[in-house]
């Protein structure tokens, strides 16, 4: 992120859009893996999908997603790749997650 917070005041709106903008696409992406989590697998195979997690990441890395600081490259260190584990996935519940509003 570019954006400091030691703007100009005409620069703030500016500023701030691009805050909401970063903020908005990291929500996305952290609801996301949430529902990878709670509707593809199944809660017998989940460790395997936090143990790849603290594998594939740095500290720093790691530190940056729980703080929602998270860059473009740490979430693709976190999809991209094999996952853990084939047996235990449910991919018609985890698409179904995406039209039903219940979930």
């Amino acid at each position: 992120m570019t954006t400091s917070w030691s703007v100009p005041l005409a620069d703030a709106r500016v500023a701030v859009q691009e805050l909401a903008d970063e903020h908005r696409w990291q929500s996305m992406y952290a609801r996301f893996l949430n529902r990878l989590l709670f509707r593809l697998v199944t809660p017998r195979q989940r460790h395997r999908l936090f143990r790849r997690f603290y594998r594939v990441l740095s500290d720093d890395a790691i530190e940056r997603f729980y703080s929602h600081r998270f860059t473009a490259g740490d979430a693709a260190k976190i999809i991209v790749g094999l996952p853990p584990t084939v047996i235990g996935l449910r991919p018609i519940r985890f698409v179904r997650s995406f039209f039903r509003r219940d979930n």
